[in-house]
């Protein structure tokens, strides 16, 4: 089912991915079931985790799992450890249904996370996601206020194209290509002005 889901491209995050923890066949909810080993479904995992890094879909990683009786964030570590061979965004949650508990756990999901994953947490803005820790969430923010200013998308694109040399991670090209194809739209800059960057993209780092 979660494959299916992530298939149609219809969400933008995924959460929960390992929420059968909290399930047996005695009890709805609160017991650890035994019978669940993470390792036997590596594959399925990382069949998923394929699919949404192509998709650009971010995976939740959930601290209210700290609370249960497997005293564990979901997904659990291991998950996370095979999710870094995946440029995948990351959301964070809590299940808080309290005021108080809005936030609570998330120095231990940060401490789950490698720098790279970090580097990928995003909050989302009418369905756009917006990376929590970098330049690009101000540009974001501004591109948002001011759609039709095209020099924000031509910086948005300079700087996606930086952060891939600096890091390899493809999901900066993508990003920096949808920026080029949403100014294209706006302006008929010629091939001059859209210059070198969009080419290096399309060229260089989305390359087959």
């Amino acid at each position: 089912m979660t494959f299916q889901a992530v298939e149609t491209g219809l969400f933008d995050a995924i959460a929960h991915l390992d929420f059968v923890r909290w399930l047996n066949d005695k009890n709805r909810f609160g017991i650890w079931s035994g019978n669940y080993v993470p390792r036997k479904h590596k594959d399925a995992f990382r069949k998923v985790f394929a699919v949404m890094e192509k998709r650009c879909i971010a995976l939740e990683v959930n601290s209210s799992g700290l609370t249960k009786s497997f005293l564990s964030i979901l997904p659990c570590p291991e998950v996370l450890v095979w999710a870094r061979d995946f440029e995948l965004m990351y959301v964070f949650g809590a299940d808080a249904h309290e005021a108080d508990k809005v936030g609570a756990g998330y120095e231990k999901v940060l401490s789950a996370l490698d720098r790279g994953q970090q580097e990928r947490l995003v909050t989302f803005r009418d369905r756009k996601a917006v990376f929590l820790n970098s330049i690009e969430t101000g540009l974001r923010t501004l591109i948002q206020q001011n759609p039709n200013i095209p020099l924000l998308l031509w910086l948005m694109g300079i700087e996606c194209q930086d952060n891939f040399k600096l890091t390899g991670k493809k999901i900066y090209a993508r990003e920096g290509e949808k920026s080029y194809q949403t100014l294209l739209k706006q302006w008929d800059v010629g091939p001059v002005l859209l210059h070198q960057t969009y080419a290096n993209i399309l060229a260089e780092q989305l390359r087959p």
